[in-house]
């Protein structure tokens, strides 16, 4: 209810408006997702990743809280969407840790996410698993700008009173 007070596309589309950055490609990721694509340019190529069904063939439904086999497909899709250099807007909002994901290179997939699960049930501060987050990821704690080819701009709705940069872990 407060992200729709807060209306997304508008603080999307306004920040876009005066043309500083031409986006190649979009890529939404969160619970506000829908509504933060919904204030971009629809003749953009665009991914949209949230836990809502997905209303077309761009956007697709992952899990939330908990990371699930949808969040490494999910992270597969990303990863693959972002490459090839086109400069990319990325809308991060609340709820992106768990709704995306990448293994790191050379962990066994399984044993990573039984990990993963086990540190969601540990009973950790926010920041603190956060931090985790990021340290086990191949995309989170900033890593996500490793796999795009080109520029970006970041747009966040933070629900993180820890500060911005731990909305979806530090994804960017």
């Amino acid at each position: 209810e407060a992200v729709a007070r807060l209306d997304p596309a508008r603080l999307v589309r306004d920040r876009l408006a005066d043309g500083d950055f031409q986006a190649g490609r979009i890529v939404a990721i969160g619970k506000a997702a829908q509504r933060m694509v919904d204030g971009c340019l629809s003749s953009i190529p665009r991914l949209v990743i949230s836990p809502y069904p997905a209303r077309d063939e761009h956007e697709l439904e992952s899990t939330h809280p908990m990371l699930s086999d949808c969040s490494c497909r999910a992270g597969d899709r990303l990863t693959a969407f972002v490459a090839g250099g086109d400069p990319v807007l990325l809308l991060i909002s609340g709820g992106a840790s768990a709704l995306v994901e990448v293994c790191p290179v050379g962990q066994n997939s399984r044993e990573w996410m039984l990990e993963w699960r086990q540190l969601f049930g540990a009973g950790l501060d926010i920041v603190t698993m956060n931090q985790e987050r990021a340290r086990r990821s191949a995309i989170k704690g900033g890593k996500l700008l490793d796999w795009l080819g080109g520029p970006s701009l970041t747009l966040l709705l933070s629900d993180v009173l820890q500060g911005p940069q731990w909305v979806g872990s530090g994804l960017t």
